[in-house]
């Protein structure tokens, strides 16, 4: 029995990827290049700033405070970036794209909490938003994406 070629293997995984996967990543990527288009069309404008001061709590109102416009154009260019690298890493069934998921996904979850209890509304679409950004929290804890996700092992090698 010969071993498979790294090409082999990765085609078997891939044709094994289900379209949740697919889909999450094309979102993640899309979410990313808005968040960097957006960052930096709106630090131009400090009318702008001053109202995301006002609607953000935390952290990001801190970075906006203390830093302007170019804390936006940075704090909106890395988040950008690290979803396109998550993106990237899901869709190609990565170990790392995973944990970068699980990373985003509790980000997302715990600044949705933080904003709610900020405002002190607790509307519809909160428990709709956390629904959105929490589900790959479940999801990627299932053995069969585990596995997906899991590192390929090396072939080993055949004694005759």
């Amino acid at each position: 029995m010969t071993p498979l070629s790294y090409a082999e293997r990765a085609a078997e995984r891939f044709d094994r990827r289900p379209g949740i996967l697919t889909i999450t990543a094309g979102l993640l990527a899309a979410y990313g290049l808005g968040s960097m288009t957006a960052g930096v069309s709106s630090a131009g404008d400090p009318k702008a700033i001053q109202q995301m001061i006002a609607a953000l709590p935390g952290f990001h109102a801190w970075l906006l405070t203390r830093y302007g416009s170019q804390g936006l154009v940075g704090l909106s260019t890395f988040q950008g970036l690290l979803l396109i690298v998550t993106a990237v890493g899901v869709w190609l069934l990565k170990p790392w794209g995973r944990l970068l998921l699980y990373l985003v996904s509790f980000l997302a979850v715990v600044l949705i909490v933080q904003l709610a209890i900020a405002s002190r509304h607790f509307g519809v679409f909160t428990p709709l938003a956390l629904f959105l950004v929490g589900w790959p929290l479940w999801y990627l804890s299932l053995p069969h994406v585990k596995e997906l996700f899991a590192a390929p092992s090396a072939p080993s090698a055949t004694q005759d």
